[in-house]
């Protein structure tokens, strides 16, 4: 019988996709099983939390179409961004006929959580797509001197969500996750139609009946503390009929010591000071929501993902938040396929405290402990918390190694990683074989 290997990593950010990490653990996989004459079934299963490649494993897994979208970067600058269409082509409907399927596609969401045109789904003409912030306001696409969150803007995860609706789309998802961001999503509610008035700026002009209202120069996180009103009555026409699905990598709440400025804002350039403003400044952004009748709760789970991003979906497009890792694991039947592995391979650019909160890499170990399958985690890195993943200290993991040089920094793997990935496995799986030869 072939010894059967799932290898499930995350990606290893600014490195390696999480197809490339699974790629090169399976070479590894197979070159120590042909030392020992064994067969092998390398079970290659890329994962995501919401964060980058979120929208790839979405399309490798329904077999989607991927389409490109001009958009606005973090920083304002002109990108391309990728995102996928799953689900049939549909024909162009009366606006009547959509939005009536649309109900009833909503309806059905809410009683089996479903996402149109994806697995476990029997809508037969559900589209949903699928957008990644990672793709339009990533971290990893901006140089570090532009790494100023306060400067900083989500503008164009609403572009690459307005792209979706004009294409039909039944539902969208959100992969929330590696963004340079921690604006609150005023950006991206600003490029969906939303009127943000500001202190010692004019009242912005009503826009003319049936007319999307100007956007002026997208909203950065620094526009928090000064928003003084928001009207979201002139928002993307099709949102109101469009149920929105947020998939979080982690479920940290908007502000405070947990919140997505203390925990995230110093990784994407925040200084100690900036951190303090952030943090007011999406305290104030929950109180304006409030007043303005946006019903969404700060301290939801996953409301801090991606700079804030999750309670401005929730807010300004009333979306639902869900766990990131959980909804890729559905797309991937990663449960299954732990079920008939004998060994689960995972993996992450960097295995910290912050994987406790919703990380791929914490899923796929839970998937392999209700499986009752050893499951070891190959990282680029370590840091603070690292050790209560493992399971001397109650964790999932069995067994960490880092696949970086002893001394030397996160990222210093650089063009290596993949060789550096596929050594790391070859050294675990024939150690492993060795126990059982």
């Amino acid at each position: 019988m072939a010894f059967r290997v799932l290898i499930a990593p995350d990606s290893f950010k600014g490195t390696l996709s999480a197809v490339e990490a699974a790629r090169a653990m399976a070479r590894g996989t197979e070159r120590a099983a042909a030392q020992f004459g064994r067969r092998v079934h390398p079970d290659e299963c890329p994962m995501s939390d919401g964060g980058e490649g979120f929208a790839e494993i979405a399309r490798l897994a329904t077999r989607g179409k991927e389409r490109l979208a001009p958009v606005l970067d973090a920083a304002g600058r002109h990108a391309d961004a990728r995102w996928t269409l799953c689900g049939p082509r549909a024909p162009r409907l009366p606006a009547t006929t959509r939005l009536v399927r649309a109900r009833i596609a909503d309806a059905v969401f809410s009683l089996l959580t479903p996402i149109p045109g994806l697995p476990g789904v029997a809508l037969s003409r559900g589209r949903t797509a699928v957008v990644e912030s990672a793709q339009a306001v990533g971290l990893a696409n901006l140089e570090p001197a532009l790494r100023a969150p306060r400067a900083l803007t989500s503008f164009g995860v609403g572009q690459l969500i307005g792209r979706a609706l004009e294409a039909q789309a039944s539902a969208v998802v959100v992969g929330l996750g590696g963004s340079a961001t921690c604006d609150g999503g005023i950006g991206m509610a600003q490029a969906l139609g939303a009127v943000f008035e500001l202190s010692g700026e004019p009242p912005p002009e009503p826009p003319e009946p049936g007319q999307a209202p100007p956007q002026g120069r997208p909203l950065t996180a620094g526009d928090l503390p000064r928003i003084r009103s928001v009207d979201a009555r002139f928002m993307h026409p099709a949102l109101a009929s469009v149920p929105v699905i947020a998939a979080c990598d982690v479920d940290t709440p908007l502000f405070g010591e947990l919140g997505a400025a203390r925990v995230f804002g110093p990784q994407k350039g925040a200084t100690e000071e900036v951190v303090f403003a952030l943090d007011e400044g999406l305290r104030s952004l929950a109180r304006t929501c409030a007043q303005a009748g946006l019903r969404a709760d700060p301290d939801a789970p996953g409301a801090g993902a991606a700079g804030g991003l999750g309670f401005g979906l929730a807010a300004f497009l009333g979306a639902d938040l869900v766990s990131g890792a959980d909804l890729a694991a559905r797309l991937v039947r990663l449960d299954a396929r732990a079920k008939r592995a004998h060994l689960v391979l995972t993996g992450e650019g960097r295995l910290d405290a912050q994987t406790m909160h919703g990380k791929a890499c914490l899923r796929v170990a839970r998937a392999a402990g209700r499986a009752g399958v050893p499951v070891i985690a190959l990282v680029g890195s370590t840091g603070p918390g690292w050790e209560r993943l493992t399971r001397a200290a109650g964790g999932p993991i069995d067994r960490v190694e880092t696949i970086t040089p002893p001394g030397a920094g996160p990222r210093s793997a650089g063009d290596d990683a993949a060789s550096r990935l596929e050594e790391a496995a070859a050294r675990v799986v024939r150690d492993r074989l060795s126990r059982h030869h």
